[in-house]
């Protein structure tokens, strides 16, 4: 979305999320039970691919 942490910190459209926080991210489920786990204003490492490689950013995220 335009404007989200995610944006800010470099996430693209198509880009797809492994790992959030050292924690694999293998679904939607997972990736929401990771990120209920995480605080505001907390910066992790989100690794990604994009266009066949692996990708490393890091993220702070907001409130939603």
């Amino acid at each position: 979305m335009p404007g989200s942490p995610a944006e800010q910190a470099g996430i693209k459209e198509g880009d797809v999320i492994l790992q959030i926080a050292g924690t694999p991210v293998a679904n939607l489920q997972e990736y929401s039970t990771v990120l209920r786990g995480l605080a505001p204003g907390q910066t992790v490492k989100v690794v990604l691919t994009r266009d066949g490689a692996d990708v490393t950013l890091s993220v702070m995220l907001a409130e939603r």
